[in-house]
């Protein structure tokens, strides 16, 4: 399949896109990390790809608006992308501007997305030179989602995987 970035305006979908795809594809082992924000504090945090931990990565501060805590993304962040092996299946959701203040784990996203033959990638919507060059990733190709294509993306997103598939066993 490769490596598959998804990107696209907030709302459009991004991440029930990559949701919906996993729950098709079932892939034999994923790995990776998933990032919310806790509607309560407005605390950015990630996980790991089972949910069983979780690290801060940004935090509301007022007159500032969302600040970085590179230490989330130099712990567990780091940790989960040092053991994806080249057997995983590579899931990232999402990737953005805190990243900016983690250059270990940018470097470390790279490293895990040499390592696998395929992964799902959300990427905001945001130029910043880390996110443009995860677009020229070699193999790789970038998806738009919007609210108008979303579903026939998915489509399009499991044609694509099986290809992959077709390519790997046949």
């Amino acid at each position: 399949m490769g490596i598959i970035f998804i990107t696209g305006p907030i709302g459009a979908g991004k991440s029930t896109l990559v949701k919906k795809a996993m729950e098709i594809i079932r892939p034999a082992s994923p790995a990776g990390l998933f990032t919310t924000r806790k509607a309560d504090s407005g605390e950015v945090i990630i996980t790991d790809f089972h949910f069983t931990r979780e690290a801060l990565i940004g935090k509301l501060e007022e007159g500032k608006g969302m600040v970085p805590c590179p230490e989330g993304f130099c712990g567990l962040g780091i940790e989960v992308l040092d053991s994806v092996t080249g057997s995983d299946f590579l899931v990232i959701d999402e990737l953005g501007f805190l990243e900016n203040a983690a250059p270990c784990f940018r470097y470390k996203v790279f490293k895990a997305l040499e390592k696998v033959q395929s992964g799902l990638v959300v990427l905001k919507q945001d130029e910043t030179v880390f996110l443009n060059a995860l677009k020229t990733f070699p193999g790789s190709r970038v998806l738009t989602v919007s609210r108008e294509n979303r579903d026939e993306l998915l489509y399009e997103l499991l044609d694509y995987a099986n290809a992959g598939e077709r390519r790997h066993t046949g």
